[in-house]
């Protein structure tokens, strides 16, 4: 039997009636079309046929809904040819599904239902019977009578019956004993995994887009990635949404039986622009006026009932609203161009929207018109200052190809193109400038195009490219579009950071930012912070500060704030915003900015011990839909550092290994930067000191001929801490003071560098120093638990030594509680064995430590303390020679060892006996 994605319940349940002998009740599984009715209906007849049952089959069909017992036919025509002709009983059956005279007197419903239930207990005294009946909804009544009838009778014998509708029982059926099963659409996971099966390669926009407008539907999820995986690449999906044949039946199948005015105030339903800020598809009042306009001179609300009774609307105040999209764009397609072209123009006359009339205006034109295109380029704007990027990018395209002018029309594809860069449609960016450059750009527009571009091969230090951008800035700000300008930055600013700039391209792109405006703006603020991160890291936290943005509910903005507030050291502020922006831009479907924010996310979360939503911001960046970009890759890099102190520090090297390599073909001196921390954690964790310096010591060397970029520098100023470790336990300390008194004399205005100078300088402190600097420490980085709990161990390690010990074991029992938090399992260790060292139980009795173990990890143990290799016991549990490292890797800081050799000493009274 097939697998149906999402829905075990429902097949276990199908399972157990099958295979439930006499005690079989009846399903009814009811759920709107494509829901997955008749796939679960063909599983149970797949079932039966395994198990040995006869199935009866009948579906009921909308054009025999009025010929009595058409379902009747279908279902006993496989018995009716077997029984004895001289039972009158069957006789009858005959004649009622039609077989016999059809002009004779009609059958007594009883009669014929009785007579039903005897050929079908004939049947089943042979092999049990399957009953399964497809579309009750659409079934005559006097089958549905019959039906129930025979339902409530054949509880005690071999006899299942099946049913699917789109509606719960009703009629005859309602007082059955069925099972009903509501049937619900597929959560997250099952729908982007039945897309991914039929669709693997679809582009990540159309991906997000396709669930979006499938909602869970089965059929539509399946019958999408069919059709839309054939769409060429670079295609920005638009309404009405491509459908296939079997789509559009299944969700217009009830559209021709409502009458005129009827159909066409549906098709005016299904026009409406849904644009933010905007009613969903009009008012109620707009589609009467719009339907007058259509020649329905008596149009009234009325006339939406039969819709509203086909269940393809819900008319609500004061709009209406369609059962599932896919309804609406089925209804849009069906109707074909000309009757589309009339609905838009009558809805532009009836619309008290601006920007719904302009859009409706533009679909209606049959011919270049720079009056409508000048206004939707203008409402392109408006919309997507509200969230709605991908309209935004739609009606951008729709404007260049009303606009006559062709250096006029080539720039509005550029800005297309921004917008779509929003959305991470990387390949609709490409297609758009592709035909941008095809025509007459002005030299403005042509030097937007070529940022947009550009990909240096290492670090911005093209002096001339640099002062055209900032001239094609100055002269959109001259020209008054200032938010066409301010838009702009964004590709520089981007390219500056992660691929770093040189300092007088610096300079020049910071001045001309600084001019464009003279109060806060996000895209200022982002774009000096993302370009210049250190020497305008107190700009931008003052620029931040004035914009008031708790007060701010906009996902972009929040995102940007956000992000500036990252990459200049803010980590506290950063968290807050971004986690107010991350469900707004996935409801807008804006990828490419949700991608970057969650990445942002996780570093920021990672500073601030808030490790659980660290590592779920990473993960969500990585599955965002983005297959690739530096904020992706930037998210495998945070996972790694998560992996390397909370679960596998073997796993994280291999991880970081994999990102080095795709930096091999993507270039970027931040991402190298972020990856040389996570090596370095991971090799720090596993005790291989010397390769963790090698490894870090080279970042922090700065010399003339080689001086940092300021990303890569305010990268260091997280992780400072990590380069300080690997000196301390390499005995490079001097090396270490002299990095560490140049970034105290940088002049940042970091919060998060200045946390790591207090860890630091506790850390690297000469023997008279040391203790007042690390109280200090434990005062100071009260927001920062990982260095603080750091800190503490290192505290009550030297207290130790001293043969304080009593003084020591507050500051050890405080570092091991913080790491058991964060699940920082080596530090957790450490503190432990120092805790032991100083005289006092770690809070588990470790000669007893067995009951802190799970049932599997215990015979791990044993097994470890007899000298067995992980590939040994992995033999004997059915597990991974990996699977067995990382319990091994887990359980030791629970008993507070750090090598198998010792796990003998802790764990005596665990049986240790080979397993047979």
């Amino acid at each position: 039997m097939r697998d149906l994605v999402g829905r075990t319940a429902e097949l276990d349940l199908l399972r157990t009636e099958v295979g439930g002998a006499a005690q079989r009740v009846g399903v009814f599984l009811h759920g709107p079309p494509g829901i997955g009715k008749t796939a679960l209906l063909r599983c149970a007849q797949e079932l039966a046929h395994d198990t040995g049952m006869t199935t009866l089959e009948c579906a009921g069909a909308a054009s025999e809904a009025h010929v009595p017992y058409a379902g009747l036919h279908q279902l006993l025509q496989p018995l009716l040819g077997d029984v004895p002709d001289g039972d009158h009983r069957f006789t009858l059956l005959r004649r009622s599904v039609g077989a016999l005279d059809a002009a004779a007197d009609a059958p007594d419903p009883v009669a014929v239902a009785l007579a039903t239930l005897g050929l079908l207990r004939a049947a089943a005294a042979t092999r049990p019977l399957l009953l399964a009946v497809d579309d009750v909804h659409w079934l005559d009544p006097s089958t549905v009578r019959v039906l129930a009838f025979v339902a409530r009778r054949i509880r005690g014998d071999p006899v299942l019956l099946v049913c699917t509708s789109r509606v719960p029982p009703e009629s005859a059926l309602t007082d059955v004993l069925f099972r009903t099963v509501a049937l619900e659409p597929l959560d997250g996971p099952g729908a982007l995994s039945l897309v991914r099966a039929h669709a693997p390669d679809l582009p990540p926009a159309l991906r997000d887009r396709l669930l979006r407008e499938a909602e869970g539907n089965p059929l539509a999820l399946v019958e999408l990635a069919r059709a839309w995986r054939r769409i060429p690449g670079g295609t920005v999906v638009t309404d009405p949404l491509p459908l296939t044949d079997r789509l559009e039946t299944v969700f217009a199948d009830r559209v021709a039986a409502l009458p005129a005015v009827g159909q066409d105030l549906l098709l005016l339903a299904s026009l409406t622009q849904r644009t933010r800020g905007a009613s969903g598809t009009g008012t109620v009042t707009e589609l009467i006026t719009a339907a007058r306009h259509l020649g329905h001179a008596a149009a009234a609300a009325a006339d939406l009932e039969p819709a509203e009774a086909a269940d393809l609307l819900d008319v609500r105040v004061p709009g209406v609203h369609f059962r599932h999209p896919l309804i609406r764009s089925a209804v849009a397609r069906t109707a074909g161009e000309s009757r589309r072209r009339g609905g838009h123009a009558a809805l532009a006359r009836s619309a008290t929207d601006p920007d719904r009339a302009v859009w409706h205006r533009a679909c209606a034109a049959t011919e270049p018109d720079e009056e409508v295109a000048a206004a939707l380029e203008r409402c392109a704007d408006r919309v997507r200052r509200r969230g709605a990027v991908r309209e935004s990018v739609e009606m951008l395209e729709r404007s260049a190809a009303l606009t006559p002018d062709p250096a006029t029309r080539g720039g509005r594809l550029v800005t297309a193109a921004d917008h779509a860069a929003d959305l991470g449609h990387e390949e609709a960016v490409d297609r758009l400038l592709a035909e941008a450059h095809e025509l007459p750009l002005t030299e403005v527009d042509r030097a937007r195009a070529e940022w947009r571009r550009y990909r240096p091969p290492e670090v911005i230090g093209d002096y001339t490219r640099m002062r055209e951008l900032v001239t094609a800035l100055a002269r959109l700000h001259a020209a008054g579009r200032q938010d066409t300008a301010l838009d702009a930055l964004a590709p520089a600013a981007e390219i500056a950071y992660w691929r770093g700039i040189e300092p007088r391209c610096r300079d020049l792109f910071c001045g001309a930012v600084e001019g464009l405006v003279a109060a806060p703006d996000p895209r200022v603020l982002t774009a000096l912070a993302l370009s210049a991160p250190v020497s305008q890291a107190r700009r931008v936290r003052a620029g931040i500060a004035a914009l008031g943005v708790h007060t701010v509910d906009d996902a972009e903005t929040l995102a940007l704030v956000g992000r500036a507030a990252a990459v200049v050291g803010d980590a506290e502020a950063a968290t807050a915003l971004l986690l107010r922006s991350v469900e707004g831009l996935r409801q807008q479907g804006r990828l490419g900015m949700l991608t970057t924010a969650n990445a942002t996310l996780a570093w920021t979360c990672w500073h601030l011990g808030r490790w659980e939503e660290a590592a779920t911001a990473a993960r969500d960046a990585r599955q965002s839909g983005l297959e690739r970009g530096r904020a992706r890759v930037a998210a495998e890099v945070m996972s790694s550092a998560l992996d390397a102190v909370r679960a596998d520090p073997g796993a994280a090297l291999d991880r970081c290994t994999r990102v080095d390599g795709a930096l091999s073909a993507t270039p970027s001196a931040t991402l190298r930067e972020m990856s040389a921390f996570a090596r370095t954690t991971a090799l720090l964790v596993l005790g291989r000191d010397q390769e963790a310096w090698d490894v870090i010591q080279e970042r922090f060397t700065s010399t003339d001929t080689r001086p940092l970029a300021e990303s890569v520098t305010s990268i260091q100023h997280g992780t400072l801490p990590v380069y300080v470790d690997a000196a301390a336990r390499v005995g490079a300390v001097a090396d270490a003071r002299a990095v560490v008194a140049r970034f105290a004399g940088g002049g940042a205005d970091s919060p998060l560098l200045t946390a790591s100078l207090v860890y630091s300088r506790a850390v690297l402190a000469a023997p008279e120093a040391a203790e007042s600097l690390h109280r200090a420490a434990v005062d100071a980085l009260a927001g920062w638990p990982f260095l603080r709990a750091r800190v503490r161990l290192s505290l009550g390690r030297l207290l130790r030594r001293e043969r304080r010990v009593t003084e020591s074991r507050p500051h050890l029992r405080a570092a091991r509680d913080s790491f058991d938090t964060l699940g920082a399992l080596a530090w957790a260790a450490a503190a432990r064995r120092e805790l032991r060292a100083a005289g006092e139980a770690d809070g588990h009795d470790a000669s007893t430590g067995a009951p802190l173990l799970t049932a599997q990890e215990q015979l791990i143990a044993a097994l470890a303390a007899q000298g067995l290799t992980n590939r040994e016991i992995g033999a004997r549990l059915y597990l991974s020679p990996r699977t067995v490292g990382s319990h091994l890797y887990h359980l030791f800081p629970k008993l507070g060892v750090t090598s198998r050799a010792q796990l003998g000493q802790v764990m005596p009274s665990v049986d240790r006996r080979p397993l047979p």
